[in-house]
């Protein structure tokens, strides 16, 4: 702890330089450390330094950061760094404090262009592990977040607790900007919303196996298919019934000039109605060009921003590899269709898709 201290006492000399261009720390596993940052980067922000940071355009944190860190940290960048347009952080912990901070800075950045997230992996990895033990069968974390094993969803809860937690009568924050409803957003879509989940089944044919196929029904957005009369509903808003501390994040990018989004590990912490909220962010953003979301489980988490694309007129590549999707007819007809009436983009990368689909809707595309 002393060593960990008195390096970083030197660090925020370094931080303070005039010329400082770039910040990076990598792979430091210690949870002392992001104390420790914080003060560094507070003392190399403070009135003794007036241009630390001034000429810094890429920050790139790979370490843990807590929660209440991550609130200084990003404050401290938002009135110091007015230049800066790369951030990359990785190792969060999932906090309404540090996601706060988070959106304040990207709306107060006017020139932050790149942005990648990651929650800490191997805390969310540790606490699947727990639940992992008390099945006594031999599943992997990603299987307890794809519904393979029915257990509580910790990202949804862990969320959902921290957004509480923040505005403790479950309402937006007096700074946050929810989603407006557009001229054609049915007023009680805004205002009483079901579990996003279930917002999704009626597309899926009831993937949640409730037993009921839920007819399509007016959301307010569709594609309409030329010449066939036919109208697919689009479950693209989720509006300020999405109790989540990512709800405010994705509404300050879709409002920002961010241009590229990346996010690592999604599949553990960002739940089917952080998707659908993120899928929203894409359709509404006029700067968002490229989006980077690998390896999530299954179509249906994916669909969300499929969907999104197709509204969008701002996105240009967009990245969701991984080795666990499987798509069949029916997302299959729903993601072309979205493709098709989206006109900006010029790199799609499905690496590791598999396609399991009757000869006849193959040969209808």
């Amino acid at each position: 702890t002393q060593k960990i201290r008195l390096f970083f006492e030197n660090f925020s000399l370094c931080l303070a330089k005039d010329k400082l261009k770039e910040i990076e720390l990598k792979e430091i596993k210690l949870e002392e450390v992001s104390g420790e940052l914080r003060k560094a980067v507070e003392r190399a922000t403070s009135p003794l330094f007036k241009r630390a940071f001034e000429s810094v355009h890429t920050v790139k944190l790979d370490i843990y950061i807590q929660d209440i860190d991550l609130l200084h940290i990003t404050t401290s960048l938002s009135h110091s760094a007015p230049n800066f347009t790369e951030l990359h952080l990785t190792g969060l912990e999932l906090g309404s404090n540090g996601f706060g901070g988070l959106v304040h800075l990207i709306q107060k950045s006017k020139n932050l262009k790149k942005l990648s997230l990651s929650m800490n992996k191997e805390a969310l990895m540790s606490k699947t592990k727990i639940i992992q033990d008390k099945t006594e069968n031999n599943l992997t974390p990603f299987d307890l977040h794809t519904g393979s094993y029915k257990c509580p969803n910790t990202r949804l809860r862990k969320s959902k607790h921290a957004f509480i937690n923040q505005h403790p009568t479950g309402t937006h924050s007096p700074g946050s900007n929810p989603p407006a409803p557009t001229p054609t957003t049915p007023t009680s879509f805004q205002t009483s919303l079901p579990d996003p989940q279930r917002e999704l089944s009626y597309i899926f044919q009831d993937h949640l196996n409730t037993g009921t196929k839920l007819l399509p029904v007016s959301r307010g957005y569709y594609f309409i298919p030329g010449g066939k009369g036919q109208r697919l509903p689009l479950p693209l808003s989720i509006s300020g019934q999405h109790k989540s501390v990512f709800h405010d994040l994705f509404c300050s990018i879709a409002n920002s000039p961010l241009q590229s989004l990346t996010f690592l590990y999604p599949s553990l912490y960002l739940s089917v109605g952080d998707l659908v909220c993120l899928g929203d962010c894409v359709r509404r953003s006029k700067h968002l060009t490229r989006l980077k979301l690998p390896n999530l489980k299954s179509i249906e988490s994916y669909m969300p921003i499929l969907l999104a694309v197709g509204g969008s007129n701002a996105i240009q590549t967009l990245r969701i590899d991984s080795n666990t999707v499987s798509v069949w007819d029916k997302a299959f007809q729903l993601a072309v269709t979205s493709l098709r009436h989206n006109s900006t983009l010029r790199t799609l990368s499905l690496a590791h898709w598999t396609f399991d689909l009757q000869v006849g809707v193959r040969n209808s595309v």
